[in-house]
């Protein structure tokens, strides 16, 4: 596998000591996926402001992590311990929540809740351009009758 010169690394919130890092990846998200794979205990992960979208976090131990700010768009959280996790600001589009631990499930709820309607703002507007769209080709068409 391919070296990168600079690691990317994951650190604990509370103490700021180094949980995992890793040369192999070319992103903090691939550092995550790998660490998830790996299945590392990443208690208290600082994943605050970054780009994760689309990644693959089922099964992990992120419990008390942190995704304040963070890009959680389609992220697969199946089956993740996140127990006090803080979601706080983050964008959930369409983010999976299966069969997830949390603190209580009035989070839980918010999570699922958050994910879904942030999908569904998303689908009306796609419907929206769409329709406006046929609307353009239809003048179009007319106007070159």
């Amino acid at each position: 596998m391919t070296l990168f010169k600079k690691p990317y690394q994951i650190a604990n919130k509370f103490s700021h000591s180094l949980i995992f890092h890793s040369y192999k990846v070319k992103s903090f998200k691939e550092c995550v996926e790998l660490a998830v794979k790996e299945k590392v205990d990443l208690l208290g992960a600082n994943c605050s402001e970054v780009d994760l979208s689309g990644a693959n976090l089922e099964g992990a131990k992120l419990g008390c992590a942190t995704f304040r700010g963070s890009n959680l768009e389609g992220v697969n959280f199946k089956g993740a311990d996140l127990e006090v996790a803080n979601f706080d600001e983050a964008k959930m589009d369409g983010a999976d929540f299966t069969n997830a631990k949390f603190s209580s499930d009035e989070i839980k709820k918010d999570c699922i809740r958050r994910s879904k309607e942030s999908a569904d703002k998303k689908a009306a507007k796609d419907a929206e351009m769409i329709k406006n769209a046929q609307n353009l080709i239809r003048a179009a068409m007319q106007k070159g009758k």
